[in-house]
């Protein structure tokens, strides 16, 4: 079959053609887009039914995180079936048809705002605004906002152009006592929105001490033996003396992960199962 665009066309010789031979065959009509192309074969009543997925990109990766355009408008796919035949006596039966699906490929542009403690500043930001920018702009126009103990990233592009911007609060810092809100929103294209959300519950550091137990029978159920009580930020060292200690004998090793947002994690590794 021929797939192409008013006079510009790419021919594939085979149905089963491959992802890879699509998106070449497609490179002369994408008007400089990025094509992506995922294929499947489906098996139905007897037939055989090849299906490509073709997403145009109109937007590509500049370096540093930036976009650049590619291409405008795309027209629809058009597919010539007139030598496309199927394995039946008479070479009848084959079809080839192009539909197209758009589910917020349209590149994001436009401006919107942050609110935060009542406070509705008029300033705006970019769709693309960096991570330094959206910081500058809490600090500048959110005078409310705490001055310090937290920290911004950007994620992104996504393959429409738009953003995630994480604002994580440090180790120990409480919570800003309150959330971040869109004051507004002039985005394009329609449909386009931006929303804030709270992934995690604020925290606090951790602090105090915990057990570690073995299980032990006793005449009238079960129970435990405390081997150690230890602080919760203790070292993987410190750990392995207190269970030798606690135990009478050595050949264990325990490795400590670095905290993360105050949680640590402990291995504790014997060298036969008769320590265990």
């Amino acid at each position: 079959a021929d797939v192409g665009v008013e006079s510009t066309s790419g021919v594939l010789v085979s149905p089963a053609v491959g992802r890879r031979d699509l998106e070449a065959a497609l490179s002369n009509i994408s008007g400089g887009a990025e094509v992506e192309v995922a294929n499947a074969t489906i098996v139905s009543a007897g037939a055989v039914v090849y299906d490509w997925r073709v997403t145009f990109s109109p937007w590509a990766s500049a370096g540093a995180g930036l976009l650049s355009p590619r291409a405008g408008e795309l027209p629809i796919l058009e597919a010539e079936a007139a030598n496309a035949t199927s394995h039946q006596a008479d070479g009848g039966g084959a079809n080839v048809t192009v539909s197209r699906v758009q589910r917020g490929t349209a590149p994001v542009a436009g401006h919107f705002g942050l609110g935060f403690g009542g406070r509705r500043p008029k300033a705006s930001l970019r769709a693309d605004a960096s991570a330094e920018e959206v910081e500058a702009y809490i600090r500048d126009r959110l005078p409310t906002f705490p001055s310090s103990g937290w920290s911004i990233e950007r994620r992104g592009p996504k393959r429409n152009g738009g953003y995630d911007w994480i604002l994580t609060l440090d180790e120990g810092s409480s919570g800003a006592g309150g959330t971040l809100e869109v004051t507004r929103s002039d985005l394009s294209p329609p449909g386009a929105a931006v929303r804030c959300g709270v992934s995690g519950q604020a925290f606090e550091a951790l602090n105090g001490t915990f057990d570690l137990a073995v299980p032990r029978p006793t005449l009238v159920g079960s129970g435990t033996v405390v081997l150690a009580r230890v602080p919760v930020n203790v070292s993987a060292q410190e750990l392995g003396n207190a269970i030798d200690a606690a135990r009478g004998g050595q050949g264990i090793q325990v490795s400590a992960s670095s905290p993360s947002r105050g949680i640590w994690q402990w291995d504790i590794t014997f060298a036969s199962l008769q320590d265990v």
